[in-house]
């Protein structure tokens, strides 16, 4: 059997000081990635200058078209069989195209590959999470298990038709600040196959000015939409079921982060949403507040939040 090929896509903005260490643990691969692509987003930096002399294949937008708008660009350029899109400021463990080509082969029908990952402090190298993907969760409930867990595009290796195909990538305005898992949901509404790598294979570093962290709002409106349209126009079909749960648990998560942002409008709308669907779950907080939220629940998001900015005020502190 031939060798699946393997592409390492990399969007890319004001990405020159990361792409050395990237670039370098690509390039350490055995066997190696068939191509890398940089799409260089507009940058004010040298970028694509960086990208070229590391030996990069390279591909420019003269506006700032964002990440996945030049993930589609990427797609669009390589000719491999697989991709794997990865950010800049990452890295690629060892033993990453290996494990790839080796669950290739031995799952000739997937489409996408699911991979661990860890997260480690940009500064200090400290941990700060580990996530293995749950082979026997992944295919019991592909839909479930993408609920349930926040799938990091980087972790995960994509049969390139099978994007083409489902248009995967066709994410909303109202969904891009969420576009990881808009895309895996994607890929899970279209029918594809899954598979998982239960190793720790590819490694994010937290920046202090992260996307996430600079938009945290933003962030959370969009994994709203996102709930939403995976909900269908019929959310009661998830009524008391485990899947219902597993929304229900996002939906508060949500609805605390907008209360933390003062936006209490988008609280409200997670609040109900998850009444439709669940019990207050545990996640919500403890028992005190779960009895609160189970009689008067925007209410006591509101009396949570007064208590820990006058309590706690160091939690709110910008």
């Amino acid at each position: 059997m031939t060798a699946p090929t393997i592409a390492l896509l990399v969007p890319a903005y004001n990405a020159s000081r990361f792409l050395p260490r990237l670039i370098d643990s690509a390039r350490r691969q055995s066997p190696a990635f068939s191509e890398i692509w940089i799409h260089d987003d507009c940058s004010t930096d040298n970028t694509a200058e960086v990208a070229r002399a590391l030996g990069a294949n390279v591909v420019t937008s003269t506006i700032n078209i964002g990440c996945t708008a030049g993930k589609v660009r990427l797609l669009e350029k390589t000719s491999c069989d697989w991709v794997h899109f990865h950010d800049a400021d990452d890295e690629i463990l060892e033993g990453f195209t290996s494990a790839a080509q080796n669950t290739i082969r031995a799952n000739p029908f997937v489409d996408a590959i699911i991979v661990g990952t860890e997260e480690r402090s940009d500064i200090d190298q400290a941990h700060h999470a580990v996530n293995i993907p749950n082979a026997a969760e992944l295919a019991q409930s592909p839909f479930l298990f993408s609920i349930k867990y926040q799938v990091n595009a980087i972790c995960g290796i994509y049969r390139r038709p099978a994007l083409l195909e489902t248009r995967a990538l066709s994410v909303s305005d109202e969904e891009r600040y969420n576009e990881d898992q808009a895309i895996q949901l994607n890929l899970v509404t279209a029918g594809a196959r899954f598979a998982c790598i239960e190793r720790v294979l590819v490694r994010s570093y937290l920046q202090p000015a992260s996307m996430h962290r600079s938009n945290k709002l933003k962030c959370l409106q969009s994994q709203f939409h996102v709930m939403m349209r995976a909900l269908g126009h019929d959310p009661s079909q998830f009524h008391r079921t485990e899947i219902g749960e597993a929304f229900s648990v996002q939906l508060w998560r949500i609805a605390a982060g907008a209360a933390s942002c003062g936006d209490f409008f988008l609280a409200d709308r997670a609040i109900e949403l998850s009444r439709r669907l669940s019990f207050v779950p545990r996640e919500a907080g403890g028992s005190l507040f779960r009895v609160l939220a189970s009689l008067a629940p925007k209410f006591a998001v509101r009396w949570r939040e007064c208590m820990i900015r006058t309590y706690k005020p160091h939690l709110r502190a910008t």
